[in-house]
This record gives structure tokens, sequence and C-alpha cells, in this order.
């Protein structure tokens, strides 16, 4: 597991597109951005979401301002996505609902064991949200929930299908797009 805090930004000092951080389990809290919209903060999860151990291979990121980070191998399985900026997820291949949190504004919250993990939880929250996979995001049992506040929505899948909720409020379309078909 990498548990990492910092005061201020969180950056990619390499700025490369190479792993910064590879771990099960990914916790990563700043007080100011963590990635830049030009330098993702690039992840490698380790592991898969078999099992009643939901909390395995998960990223957790709570940040003040933006978050940018890019899973550079395989799925980015979110725990909780928590910014007070935007967020710009980008994944190799999925970027999947891994569990719901008992409350969604604090994400060191426990796991919301009452319900299936397809049930309405909100797994990131941003202003404007931009998700972009390989392959797919969300699955039809189990879609990616967001809370925009107001911000837009940028999603594209170079695989196959979106499936994206919007829990509060209008969703605002900034351009979504599959390429599979």
């Amino acid at each position: 597991e990498v548990w990492l805090y910092a005061s201020g930004d969180m950056f990619d000092a390499l700025d490369t597109d190479f792993t910064n951080i590879q771990a099960k389990v990914i916790v990563l809290s700043a007080g100011g951005s963590i990635g830049s919209s030009d330098n993702h903060l690039g992840i490698d999860l380790k592991g898969s979401l078999s099992g009643i151990d939901r909390w395995s291979s998960t990223i957790t990121a709570t940040a003040t301002n933006n978050i940018w980070l890019e899973e550079t191998s395989g799925d980015m399985n979110v725990r909780n996505i928590y910014a007070g900026g935007d967020v710009g997820l980008y994944a190799d291949q999925s970027i999947i609902d891994a569990v719901d949190l008992t409350d969604a504004t604090d994400p060191m919250s426990a796991v919301d064991t009452s319900t299936e993990p397809q049930q309405l939880g909100i797994d990131i929250i941003g202003d404007s949200i931009t998700l972009h996979a390989g392959y797919g995001i969300g699955t039809a049992e189990n879609e990616i929930d967001i809370d925009s506040r107001g911000g837009t929505l940028t999603a594209f899948s170079e695989g196959t299908n979106l499936y994206i909720v919007e829990t509060t409020g209008d969703v605002l379309l900034a351009q979504i797009g599959t390429a599979g078909f």
C-alpha cells in the first residue's frame, strides 16, 4: 500500500509518461493539486477486484484543487476521487467503480456494505470532469457515478461503452463518445 499526503501540491517531477506510484492500494491527499492537466500523475494499481475484499487494488484521491491521474497499465479501480476543482482520469484499460462509500464527501469513510456496488454511491466529485479510457468507463451493471457540481463532463472510450450517472442535478456535456461499435 502507498499512503501519500502533501500539504501543498503533488506532481510528477520527471514530467514523463512513466508510472510514479505502483501499489495494490493507493491513497493520495493534497492541500493543493494532484498532477496537472498537461502532466498527469502516473499510477499502476496491482491486483484485481475479485473476491470479498472490495478494498483491494483501488485508488482514493483527495485534493483541495484539481486531480489529474493516469492509470498506466490496466484498469483504474476507483474507490473515491474528491476534488475542490477539476478532475481528469485516464486509464490504459477501463475506469471501474470499485466500491461505494457511506459518505462520498469523506474519502476515508467506510465502504457501504448495505448495498451492492452498483447502487448510486458517488465515485467522483469535482467541477469539470474528464474521463478517458482505452477500453470502457463503468459497466452496464455498475456505472461510474459522478457529481460534476455544475461543471462539464468530457468522456471518451477508445473501446466499447460509457456507463456514467450524474447523481446530482444536470449534466453539462462538453464531449462524449466511443470509438468501438
